[in-house]
């Protein structure tokens, strides 16, 4: 399921779960369990959703979320991981990422400091690091893809219709 029932309704996705429900955006209220959301702006582009997030204290940007990724925390994109040197000062290991069609990227992979999002900092968040030439990851309009090892610490309530997200933490 994707954009096409996205769009329509508001999703409440819970990847730990797993569960996702539905609701009619017409007749949502706002707070899911008797938990008020804390809504924060959602940006779709090319119909996929993105959210603003920091990491390592000082850098921000957008981040394209994929409730598909696996485990993976956080994959920057390639003119992110050049334009921000976020290679540097940092241990390193080779890893291979492998995308759809079984294509095979080289990329690096090591600790994040601290990543924040949806109101909640987590520290030491596994980054993998996209080389120049990786197809989807050399995305010039988001720092990032983020997956299931940071958005397992949440359940996520989307709103396309208001472009808006709400985290809930575990």
């Amino acid at each position: 399921i994707g954009y096409e029932l996205f769009r329509r309704a508001v999703v409440r996705v819970d990847m730990s779960a797993p569960s996702v429900s539905i609701h009619d955006p017409a007749t949502f209220t706002e707070a899911l369990g008797g938990v008020a959301l804390r809504w924060e702006p959602l940006v779709l582009h090319e119909r996929h959703p993105h959210v603003r997030a920091r990491y390592e204290g000082v850098n921000e940007g957008l981040f394209r979320i994929d409730t598909g990724a696996g485990s993976a925390a956080v994959v920057f994109h390639s003119p992110a991981v050049e334009k921000r040197r976020l290679l540097e000062n940092r241990v390193l290991s080779d890893v291979a990422l492998g995308g759809a069609g079984g294509q095979l990227s080289a990329a690096r992979m090591g600790t994040v400091r601290d990543f924040e999002i949806g109101g909640l900092r987590l520290p030491a968040v596994s980054g993998v690091f996209a080389a120049k030439g990786s197809g989807a990851l050399d995305d010039p309009y988001s720092e990032g893809t983020i997956g299931g090892g940071i958005v397992g610490s949440f359940a996520l309530v989307f709103d396309y219709e208001r472009r808006r997200i709400a985290f809930l933490p575990r």
